[in-house]
């Protein structure tokens, strides 16, 4: 398996959170209230911070190599900015 390009993550991490089916704003029971990473020469840790449990699926893709995550249930929190690096 091929190793997933660090610079790709951040933009891939906001398609699998912000851009996951839509789901009506009653429904959602968690926050994403924090995304972090660091890359190191060997792989990159992602650490997203939720207001509480949720349920999740992960998926990866080919093509380039990369993973996604999708948060069931989830908003984006009030404090989370959304930058590019």
């Amino acid at each position: 398996m091929g190793k997933i390009c660090r610079t790709a993550l951040p933009g891939l991490l906001f398609v699998a959170i912000f851009l996951s089916p839509a789901v009506s704003l009653a429904q959602h029971k968690v926050a994403v209230t924090g995304i972090r990473y660091w890359s190191y020469p060997d792989y990159t840790r992602v650490v997203v911070d939720l207001s509480g449990s949720a349920e999740f699926s992960r998926h990866r893709l080919s093509g380039p190599d990369r993973i996604f995550f999708d948060i069931k249930s989830s908003r984006v929190g009030p404090g989370l900015r959304t930058s590019e690096r």
